[in-house]
């Protein structure tokens, strides 16, 4: 009797992880198909012009150069400009 009630445990808690597994498999691939569709150029939303930056090491670097790559850009100033008050 008790080894039947043990093996009924084992078996929902298997499901239940499956059932889990499942949905978690379900949210990923939902998530990728969506920053997917919000990487593609439409026609109501053109690729970003090309444009050049210095990079912190001095270099030119150029938007294009970095196609089909996440790029996060940080506009946040980098070099201290002294402001005299008169």
């Amino acid at each position: 009797m008790r080894d039947k009630h043990y093996e009924a445990e084992r078996g929902d808690r298997t499901r239940n992880r499956f059932a889990l597994l499942v949905i978690i498999i379900l949210v990923i691939v939902a998530i990728v198909n969506h920053v997917r569709a919000d990487t593609k150029e439409t026609p109501d939303r053109p690729a970003s012009e090309d444009f050049f930056l210095e990079s912190l090491e001095g270099e030119w670097v150029r938007l294009s150069d970095y196609r089909g790559k996440p790029v996060l850009l940080n506009f946040w100033a980098s070099r201290r400009k002294e402001v005299e008050v008169k």
